[in-house]
């Protein structure tokens, strides 16, 4: 059984980054019965060509679906469209709630 961190997840596929190659791995049926979805970011451990566990996450985004971040850019334009402080509010507390640490990036 090998460990590593998911780097992609598409129609059902995901690629595992391990040892400096990626694998490419399916979930096994039992994941959708206890209603698990491995996410990009996800360390997990699988083995041949299966995921067979989804270790602990240290956080989690909704959207982009995405887990164990340590930092997010928050970008935010300053005139258009208008600057909304409103928005950047709620991005910055949805990071922090998450533990996550905010890089704010403003473009014109």
């Amino acid at each position: 059984m090998k460990q590593g961190i998911i780097q992609q997840s598409l129609s059902g596929f995901y690629d595992i980054l391990s040892d400096g190659e990626i694998y490419r791995t399916r979930a096994r049926g039992n994941f959708r019965a206890k209603r698990i979805k491995p996410i990009v970011g996800d360390r997990v451990e699988f083995a041949d060509g299966y995921l067979l566990r989804v270790l602990p996450r240290k956080n989690e985004l909704v959207r982009p679906p995405v887990a164990n971040v340590d930092t997010a850019v928050v970008v935010t334009a300053v005139k258009e469209p208008v600057f909304s402080a409103n928005l950047l509010d709620r991005q910055l507390i949805a990071l922090e709630a998450q533990r996550i640490t905010p890089i704010i990036y403003f473009s014109k």
